[in-house]
């Protein structure tokens, strides 16, 4: 059985992205905030290393060279792991800090006394800068974060939610990462956080534009502003009572997209969980969905190759590199 590899001291680095295909929205190990804490959580590491890692090598043999770990401040928190799972398949994994959902906010940032926003954003910023804080003991890991993730419950924002969220754009701001919105819904209360702040559309990346609550025209002009507009639910839907378009739909967005010559502002992904403590089931479909089955129905719709290599390739790349490096 493999087992992850131990980590020595090192200085912290900052992780430049791999040339060729990453994927910008996976999630290694899915486990929510306080899981240390649940009695009924019992972490077998080398199985659960042992599974992500022949998950990734999948991913890899399917064409993929690096992903974005959507775990963030909140999930598993673990980068060493993460680092070792990726260093053993052969997959770059690049991890994230911040707060993808709101449920995954700590306890501490919510009740008083609460920290302020400034301070929450040099907190944030130092895991871009200087490496990530892992439990327990909160010790500082050498994985710099390569991106910022941030989340807000529709157009009104809880006075609690509206200070994280100002302290992540000012952390992606002034730490030169790009931050990830974790969906639509949360754009309306992030945008005019986003403009008063100065950062620019193209280090913004809005999630769930594959939905059907959206219209089209919508996702074409977000692009057409200059933010990344990321299809990252490929494989996944229709499912009754649920807005998840089918792959046929999201084919023929990026095609609308590609035809007005947005291509340089879109990202694909399977928001896809590797592993999953607590019980639950992984994900129904893998990440080489995207590769093996949403690449060759790309093609089939009419998007171009080129157009391909530019949303899977050139456009993580880009995003991914830090803004002041």
């Amino acid at each position: 059985m493999m087992t992850p590899a131990s980590s020595g001291a090192a200085p912290a680095r900052t992780p430049e992205p791999a040339s060729g295909i990453i994927a910008v929205r996976e999630t290694l190990v899915d486990a929510r905030s306080g899981w240390r804490h649940d009695p009924t959580i019992v972490l077998d590491r080398p199985r659960l290393f042992e599974t992500a890692v022949t998950r990734l090598q999948a991913f890899k043999a399917a064409g993929g060279v690096a992903l974005l770990d959507w775990s963030g401040s909140g999930g598993f928190r673990d980068p060493d792991l993460l680092a070792a799972i990726g260093e053993a398949s052969g997959v770059q994994v690049l991890t994230t800090a911040g707060f993808g959902t709101p449920d995954c906010l700590p306890s501490y940032y919510l009740v008083e006394p609460r920290p302020d926003v400034a301070s929450m954003a040099a907190q944030l910023a130092q895991a871009v800068q200087q490496g990530q804080l892992v439990e327990p003991g909160m010790r500082r890991t050498t994985h710099k974060a390569s991106a910022l993730l941030a989340s807000a419950d529709g157009a009104a924002l809880d006075e609690a939610a509206g200070r994280v969220l100002r302290a992540t754009v000012s952390a992606a701001l002034h730490a030169g990462a790009p931050l990830f919105l974790n969906s639509v819904a949360s754009f309306a209360a992030a945008e005019p956080i986003i403009e008063q702040a100065g950062l620019p559309p193209a280090r913004v990346v809005i999630g769930h534009c594959d939905t059907t609550a959206l219209h089209q025209d919508r996702v074409i002009d977000y692009a057409k502003r200059g933010y990344r507009v990321a299809v990252d639910h490929v494989g996944w839907g229709p499912i009754p009572g649920e807005e998840a378009m089918s792959d046929e739909q999201r084919a023929q967005l990026v095609l609308r997209l590609a035809e007005q010559g947005l291509c340089g502002n879109v990202l694909l992904s399977c928001n896809t969980s590797m592993v999953r403590l607590g019980g639950q089931p992984s994900s129904p479909h893998a990440s080489t969905h995207l590769l093996e089955s949403f690449v060759p129905l790309l093609r089939k719709t009419g998007v171009q190759q080129a157009d391909v290599d530019q949303i899977l390739i050139a456009n993580p790349a880009q995003l991914l590199r830090r803004s002041d490096s």
